[in-house]
């Protein structure tokens, strides 16, 4: 496959001259199956439910890092010295880096694969929100809790788009609807957990070193997305992504993988090998890229698209 790097302003542009190989995966389409044939044939079960769990804990661990300011301020107000406007920008920042990270996660996640843009978005989000703990004066607090927020801004769309690209199309509509009432769950366990720790008298108290009940709070509030990124080793990459990047015979052991679980039955019974083209040569397919080429050219797109976005 020959690679053909192209500059047209100022960027550089990455295009796979793909066309035979496309042609051939084109000839014969009456033997290959879609991929919404190709996750219908995997039946619906086991494989399902551990998905739903998984991402519906991602979806309420979101819930906890975004309203955890809300209960611990009362209490970091004296710690803190906050005026009325810190406790706004308190309560302000955690969305103003969900608008950063949605913007760089969502176009990595296309880039480099769902699973993996999203274990890193929950990492930073429960990295940094651990981190803020720590902080002792409003600026410091106010730094983590933004790059806490832009953790929370990757995986918000990015476990959407993984959960529905694993769901059959008939059902796939009340799939989601199940997912999002995650989120009021998110919302109880947040509440439960300040009602449970912040009036206690717990912690550390030195001199020029404090580290009492809310922020011990702030620190369990991070552990639901840490939780999340050791249980998506569980799973498997989107076959929908795979797809589209070529990558034919790895989508085919997700699909007998789901298909096993599911139905119970050995993973070579599944009916389909061969699948219809997902993608074009006229797009970019990142398989045949180095990581550091992946990541450069999706930094450039985003780079570009926000400069005409500021014209």
């Amino acid at each position: 496959m020959e690679v053909e790097y192209v500059v047209e302003d100022d960027y550089e542009n990455v295009r796979l001259l793909a066309d035979e190989d496309l042609d051939l995966r084109q000839e014969n389409d009456e033997d290959r199956v879609d991929y919404e044939d190709a996750i219908e044939a995997t039946g619906y079960g086991r494989f399902h439910y551990l998905l739903l769990l998984i991402c519906g804990w991602a979806n309420a661990a979101d819930a906890v890092e975004i309203i955890c300011v809300s209960f611990l301020l009362p209490s970091a107000e004296c710690d803190l010295n906050l005026s009325s406007q810190d406790k706004g920008w308190l309560s302000a920042i955690v969305f103003v880096g969900m608008m950063v990270g949605g913007y760089l996660w969502g176009s990595l996640g296309d880039a480099l694969g769902r699973r993996g843009v999203l274990m890193a978005a929950m990492f930073v989000n429960a990295l940094f929100g651990a981190i803020s703990s720590l902080s002792q004066d409003f600026g410091t607090f106010l730094t983590f809790r933004f790059l806490s927020g832009v953790g929370v801004g990757g995986s918000i769309p990015v476990v959407w788009s993984y959960f529905a690209e694993f769901q059959p199309k008939r059902i796939r509509g009340n799939l989601l609807s199940c997912l999002a009432a995650f989120w009021m769950l998110g919302n109880m366990v947040v509440a439960g957990l300040a009602w449970a720790v912040i009036p206690q008298d717990l912690g550390y108290s030195g001199e020029g070193f404090k580290y009492n009940s809310w922020r011990i709070f702030t620190l369990l509030s991070a552990l639901p997305s840490l939780t999340v990124c050791i249980a998506l080793l569980l799973l498997p990459e989107s076959p929908k992504y795979l797809l589209a990047q070529g990558r034919d015979k790895d989508a085919l052991k997700v699909f007998r993988r789901i298909y096993s679980m599911n139905t119970r039955k050995n993973e070579d019974s599944y009916p389909y090998t061969k699948f219809v083209a997902e993608f074009d040569s006229n797009k970019l397919i990142y398989k045949e890229m180095s990581l550091f080429h992946r990541i450069k050219i999706t930094v450039l797109t985003v780079s570009k698209k926000t400069a005409a976005i500021s014209l």
